[in-house]
C-alpha cells in the first residue's frame, strides 16, 4: 500500500485529503512515509484520529515518523506540500471529511485541484452516506480516488479469507473457538471452519454470558443489552423516557399552556401559551396561539356545561382538544402540557 500511495501522491496536485479507519495505525504509518517520499508533510484531522495517534505514540507506535503539522499552520504551507489524514471514511456526517465536503470545516476549504483519497471500502449499509460525501466533493470540483478507480493499490482489507482463518486455527490449535463481531452468516462460517479442525465452538448472541472455566466453555446466562445515550453527567439507555420524549419533540414540537382559575373554574386571566418548534414566522405563531387560546376556552366551557370540576380532568381534556386541533391544522401531534393553578 505504501508504494501505491507514493505513486498516487506524486500524480496529485493541490491538497490531498486521505480518509481511513482511525484505528488503522499501520495505514497511518504508511501514509506518513508515502507523504514524506512525495515531498509532503502530514496533518491529521478529526477527534478519533487525534485520540488514536496519541494512544499509539504512548504505547511505542508511530515513533519513527515526523511530527504532524498543526491545522493552524496549514495556511502557511503550499498546497502541493501537504497530505491531510481525515476521519469519515464511512460517510459519518459529523466527521472531518463530510464537513469538508459541505464546506463546513473551519480552517480548510477543498476545491478545484484538490484530491480526496478513500483508503478504505464501504461497510455494507454505509453506501448512501459515503455517496452523499462524494457527491458534495464532486460538486466542489474535488477529484476523488478510491480502491476501484485508483491506478495503484491504495487499500488492502484487514479481514482474512477462509483459507487464512483455517491456517491461523491450524497453527494455534485452540480447544474452543468463539466467533464474535460480524453478521450471523460470517460467524457460522467461521465456526464451521473451526469444527472442521477439531475445535469446539460457542456462537453467542448479544448479551450472552460465557463461562470459560472450569469445565466446558458454555453460555450460562444473558444480560440485557442495547444502545446507551451519553449525557454530561450520566449514561442512560436509549429507550429511557427522557430520550424518547426528546425524539418526539424533535419531530412534533410542544405546546405549554398555563391557566389561572378560581374555585368555579373560571379563567381569572388570559391563558399563557408557549409554542416550541411548530411555527417559523412570528405572524403565523400569533395566529396559532390565538386558535389554541380559543380551543382552550371552548374546552373549559364544555366541561362546565358537563358539571366537571376536577383539575386533572380539565388538564387532560384541554390537552386532548388542543392536540387534536393542532393536528388538523399542521398535520402533526405536538406534546401538549397543561397546568392549572387554582387561585
Amino acid at each position: 500500500v505504501e508504494k501505491g500511495l507514493v505513486s498516487v501522491f506524486k500524480n496529485c496536485h493541490g491538497r490531498i485529503a486521505i480518509t481511513i479507519f482511525a484505528s488503522n495505525i499501520a495505514r497511518i504509518n504508511s501514509i506518513v512515509k508515502a507523504a514524506k517520499a512525495s515531498g509532503r508533510s502530514t496533518c491529521i484531522m478529526g477527534r478519533s484520529l487525534h485520540r488514536m495517534t496519541s494512544a499509539a505514540k504512548t504505547n511505542g507506535y508511530l515513533k519513527d515518523i515526523d511530527q504532524f503539522v498543526s491545522e493552524d499552520d496549514l495556511g502557511y504551507i503550499p498546497t502541493d506540500n501537504v497530505v491531510m489524514i481525515v476521519t469519515g471514511s464511512q460517510g459519518e456526517p459529523m466527521a472531518a471529511l463530510a464537513r469538508m465536503a459541505r464546506g463546513e470545516w473551519p480552517k480548510i476549504k477543498l476545491g478545484t485541484g484538490d484530491t480526496v483519497i478513500f483508503s478504505s471500502r464501504a461497510i455494507p449499509g454505509n453506501e448512501k452516506e459515503i455517496n452523499d460525501v462524494k457527491n458534495n466533493l464532486t460538486a466542489a470540483k474535488v477529484r476523488i480516488i478510491d480502491p476501484d478507480n485508483a491506478s495503484h493499490k491504495i487499500h488492502v482489507s484487514g479481514h482474512p479469507y477462509a483459507d487464512e482463518v483455517r491456517d491461523m486455527l491450524s497453527w494455534l490449535k485452540p480447544q474452543y473457538v468463539i466467533p464474535v463481531h460480524g453478521e450471523r452468516v460470517m460467524l457460522e462460517a467461521q465456526a464451521e471452519i473451526a469444527r472442521s479442525l477439531g475445535a469446539k465452538t460457542v456462537l453467542p448472541t448479544n448479551g450472552a454470558v460465557i463461562k470459560l472455566a472450569p469445565g466446558d466453555v458454555e453460555v450460562v446466562d444473558h444480560v440485557r443489552t442495547g444502545l446507551l445515550a451519553v449525557e454530561p453527567n450520566r449514561i442512560v439507555r436509549s429507550d429511557h423516557k427522557g430520550i424518547t420524549e426528546r425524539r418526539k419533540l424533535q419531530f412534533s414540537g410542544a405546546i405549554h399552556i398555563s391557566l389561572a382559575m378560581n374555585a368555579k373554574f373560571d379563567l381569572i386571566m388570559e391563558p399563557q401559551i408557549t409554542l416550541i418548534g411548530l411555527i417559523d414566522h412570528d405572524s403565523a405563531e400569533k395566529q396559532l396561539i390565538g386558535e389554541v387560546r380559543q380551543e382552550v376556552e371552548d374546552a373549559i366551557y364544555d366541561l362546565k356545561n358537563e358539571n366537571i370540576f376536577d383539575v386533572k380532568k380539565h388538564e387532560e381534556e384541554i390537552r386532548i382538544s388542543v392536540r387534536r386541533m393542532v393536528n388538523q391544522i399542521l398535520g402533526i401531534k405536538p406534546k401538549v402540557s397543561v397546568h392549572i393553578l387554582k387561585v
